[in-house]
């Protein structure tokens, strides 16, 4: 689907995230996984909305490069 990753949180869940609201992606060098940072908070958050993925940083790089293809 065009404009969307799939990617799989800390559970092992699929998630299918909208590349449009992805702020920032952080690299955790001690495991090989990654942050992917939204470009909002939901309303009372005390931390900005993000999730941890089990897909390396450059796997995520790649899956967003192919959704905006």
């Amino acid at each position: 689907m065009k404009g969307f990753i799939e990617i799989r949180n800390e559970y092992g869940n699929r998630i299918l995230i909208n590349v449009r609201h992805i702020e920032e992606v952080r690299e955790h060098n001690f495991n090989d996984t990654c942050t992917i940072y939204l470009a909002f908070v939901t309303p009372n958050a005390m931390d900005q909305d993000h999730f941890e993925v089990k897909q390396s940083y450059d796997e995520i790089v790649t899956l967003i490069k192919e959704a905006m293809e």
